[in-house]
C-alpha cells in the first residue's frame, strides 16, 4: 500500500489528507494504539488501513493515552 500524504502533527496526532474525489486513502498506523478522532474506534499498529471517507471529513487519529488539549 502506498502512503503519500499522511503526517504526524507532533508525536500524537496522525493526519491523513484525502487527495482524490472518491474519498479513498491509505493510512499507515505506527506502532501503538490509535483512536479515530471522529468515530472513537481504536486500531492497533503497525498496520495499513484503507479508508473511504466523505471529502469534508479529514481522517485524524490520536495516539491512545495522549494528552491533547481541545479547548483554549
Amino acid at each position: 500500500a502506498t502512503v503519500d500524504y499522511e503526517y504526524l502533527l507532533g508525536p500524537d496526532l496522525l493526519v491523513v489528507p484525502v487527495m482524490n474525489p472518491e474519498g479513498r486513502a491509505v493510512v499507515y498506523l505506527p506502532e501503538g494504539e490509535w483512536r479515530d478522532w471522529w468515530s472513537g474506534e481504536v486500531s492497533t499498529g503497525p498496520r495499513h488501513l484503507r479508508l473511504e471517507v466523505p471529502i469534508e471529513r479529514l481522517p485524524l487519529y490520536a495516539r491512545v493515552g495522549a494528552d491533547i488539549p481541545i479547548e483554549p
